[in-house]
């Protein structure tokens, strides 16, 4: 019988993992979000990244803007995660709502896609 060593991040003093978030890199509380959350087929997904809390609802509910979807797409961590790679933001999210994720590419264009994040200081200065 085969056995499967699972690898489990490492936790902060029960304040959630200390991989910092894909999103905006803070390190004090992070998330393993599920993505793409298969929520339609009632199942949770397979691919874990990590998020804040905030970033994480953000996903949940269908309001990152374009540039945050890139950096999901760009972390350095993305094509293992998700097991291939994506030529642009669109296809990844088409991608994602193949897999399940509960918001189309059309659906996120007229919620907060062109939304300007750069106002954020976590876009000027980069994850830490």
């Amino acid at each position: 019988m085969t056995r499967f060593k699972m690898i489990v991040p490492k936790r902060s003093r029960g304040k959630g993992y200390v991989n910092p978030c894909w999103i905006c890199g803070e390190r004090r509380h992070t998330d393993g979000a599920h993505f793409p959350k298969a929520k339609r087929e009632g199942k949770e997904g397979k691919i874990q990244i990590f998020l804040c809390p905030t970033h994480h609802s953000l996903l949940d509910d269908g309001r990152l803007s374009k540039l945050e979807y890139e950096a999901i797409l760009n972390h350095p961590m993305a094509k293992e995660r998700f097991g291939r790679t994506f030529s642009n933001v669109e296809e990844f999210v088409t991608w994602a709502f193949e897999q399940g994720y509960d918001y189309a590419l059309d659906n996120l264009k007229v919620k907060f896609w062109d939304h300007d994040p750069v106002e954020y200081s976590y876009f000027k200065r980069g994850p830490r």
